[in-house]
């Protein structure tokens, strides 16, 4: 079976993973993995220019693979060949799909053109946490939809992107001061800093010449004015002028710090257990939620 992976823009670059863990015997691991890339218009070879080999890492039964650029218009097929510690070779593909179509901005603020592509904890570690035989499979769709749910619901509320996705932020003016801070904390790279002007003439600023990037590890991030320049002049386009795309999140679950892991694993193991009810809190007038997940993710929340 090939699966579809997420449609990616030619500018942006991040991991996509290959679960072997269907196939492995119990204590069995990956031990290597090569990855092929085609281009499917004229079944060229183009390994080299849409994954960085040298960014490939493996996890247990999980390979990661670094993919990047690609031509716009054109659909990779991706074949991961997995050697295990038994000896043993398995493969998966994929359909990787290059599309350079912008997303809808939002009316201010940040809009996410592209979700992460995996997960922070995996199936099999919520099953162990809510002890559930790996052999049972009955409820392993529910149960990936609360995995993603409790990810976003963390999100939400460390205002934080956990693992790699690409977003959009939307400022209606330049700001006063000499930098810009982005959202979400992590930040990878920024893409493209965008801005029109009253006639809608679109402009693309060039980093280092125009702005500078400041990661600022797990913190926010920030663009930056270079030594005596200044932001552009001129009257900007009445609705969302100024488009910051920037790539942000850890780069791989095992990136990311254990305090948020065993949050999402407590907040699945809620949402397993009150699957038909959640308890209503009256005094605050919304759901509870769990103080103990409070005080995981209170050293990882932004203030942004």
């Amino acid at each position: 079976m090939i699966a579809e992976l997420t449609p990616k823009q030619a500018s942006e670059a991040y991991y996509i993973s290959w679960d072997f863990s269907g196939v492995l015997a119990t204590g069995e691991t990956i031990a290597s993995a090569v990855v092929a890339a085609v281009d499917m218009a004229d079944s060229s070879v183009v390994t080299g220019t849409v994954t960085d080999v040298a960014k490939q890492t493996i996890a247990t039964s999980y390979v990661y693979t670094w993919v990047k650029a690609g031509t716009d218009g054109h659909t990779y097929r991706l074949t991961c060949t997995a050697t295990s510690s038994l000896a043993a070779v398995y493969e998966l593909e994929g359909i990787l799909a290059v599309r350079d179509i912008p997303a809808t901005p939002p009316s201010m603020g940040t809009g996410i053109v592209t979700p992460p592509v995996i997960e922070p904890v995996t199936l099999e570690e919520v099953k162990d946490h809510l002890l559930i035989d790996e052999s049972t499979t009955a409820a392993d769709n529910q149960l990936m939809r609360m995995i993603k749910a409790a990810r976003q619901q963390i999100e939400d509320w460390t205002r934080r992107a956990i693992l790699t996705q690409t977003w959009d932020y939307c400022l209606q003016a330049w700001p006063g001061g000499k930098f810009i801070a982005i959202p979400h904390g992590n930040l990878q790279s920024v893409s493209s800093v965008k801005w029109k002007d009253e006639d809608a003439t679109e402009t693309t600023l060039t980093e280092t010449t125009d702005y500078l990037v400041e990661q600022n590890g797990t913190m926010c991030g920030r663009i930056v004015l270079p030594y005596a320049t200044g932001w552009p002049s001129g009257v900007l386009y009445p609705s969302n002028p100024i488009t910051i795309r920037y790539v942000c999140g850890w780069s791989t679950p095992e990136l990311v710090p254990e305090t948020i892991k065993a949050a999402i694993l407590m907040t699945v193991a809620d949402m397993y257990e009150n699957r038909s009810v959640q308890e209503f809190n009256t005094i605050n007038q919304g759901f509870s939620v769990n103080k103990s997940v409070e005080m995981l993710l209170a050293s990882q929340r932004l203030w942004m």
